[in-house]
C-alpha cells in the first residue's frame, strides 16, 4: 500500500511539474517575449528633399550599431506626477565613414560614436513594449546605416527626419507610412548616388 501511495505521489508530483514547466514555456513564448509597439505623435522638422536634409544635418556618417535594441542604454524621464516626459535610446555605433562634420566632435572611421534614437524597449510581465516617436524603427545590430544627425543638446546627437534620416545600406526598410516610405526611397537613392555608397 505504501509503495502504491509513493508511486501515485511521484506520478502526481511529476505531472504537476510537467504542467508548470509547459505553462512557463508557453508564458515566456506567447506573453513575456511578445512585443507591442506604441507610437507617439511628435512635432519635428521633416525634410522631403536631399539638399535640405543634408544642409540641416551637423553630422553625416556611415556606421553600424554594435548591440541589439534591448541591450542598448535607454533613457526615460518623467514629470513629478510620473507622466512620461521624454524617452530615447543611446545607440553606440562603429563609424565607418564620416561624410560631414560641422561640430567640434572628433569623429573618425574605426572609432565609436553614440547617437540618439527616438525609441525605447521596456520589458514587463505582460511582454515587451516598444515605445517610439512617429513609427520610428530602430537601427538593427550590425547593419550599415547612412545617418543624418543633429545636436539635441550640447554633445548629444540624434537622428533627424525620423525614419528618413537613417538609411539601411544592407536592406530596404519597411515603413508604416507609405508616403514617408516613398520619400525615404527617393532620399536614399539620391544619397547612394551622391556619396557612391553600395
Amino acid at each position: 500500500m505504501a509503495k502504491l501511495i509513493n508511486k501515485r505521489t511521484a506520478y502526481v508530483g511529476l505531472s504537476a511539474f510537467a504542467i508548470l514547466l509547459a505553462a512557463g514555456v508557453l508564458y515566456d513564448f506567447y506573453v513575456f517575449s511578445s512585443v507591442k509597439t506604441v507610437s507617439v505623435q511628435a512635432n519635428y522638422m521633416g525634410y522631403t528633399n536631399s539638399a535640405d536634409l543634408e544642409k540641416s544635418a551637423e553630422i553625416i556618417l556611415v556606421g553600424r550599431p554594435l548591440k541589439k535594441l534591448e541591450d542598448r542604454q535607454k533613457v526615460e524621464t518623467a514629470y513629478s506626477d510620473g507622466t512620461l516626459q521624454d524617452f530615447y535610446t543611446l545607440t553606440e555605433l562603429e563609424v565607418e565613414k564620416v561624410l560631414k562634420n560641422t561640430t567640434s566632435e572628433n569623429i573618425r572611421a574605426g572609432k565609436t560614436f553614440v547617437a540618439i534614437e527616438p525609441i525605447v524597449m521596456d520589458q514587463g510581465l505582460t511582454g515587451k513594449t516598444k515605445l517610439t516617436l512617429e513609427d520610428y524603427s530602430e537601427m538593427k545590430e550590425n547593419h550599415h546605416y547612412l545617418l543624418f544627425l543633429k545636436a539635441g543638446s550640447p554633445g548629444i546627437y540624434g537622428v533627424i527626419n525620423m525614419n528618413n534620416g537613417k538609411f539601411d545600406l544592407d536592406q530596404p526598410e519597411i515603413m508604416a507610412n507609405k508616403s514617408h516610405s516613398d520619400i525615404g526611397e527617393k532620399l536614399k537613392a539620391d544619397f547612394m548616388k551622391k556619396y557612391d555608397l553600395r
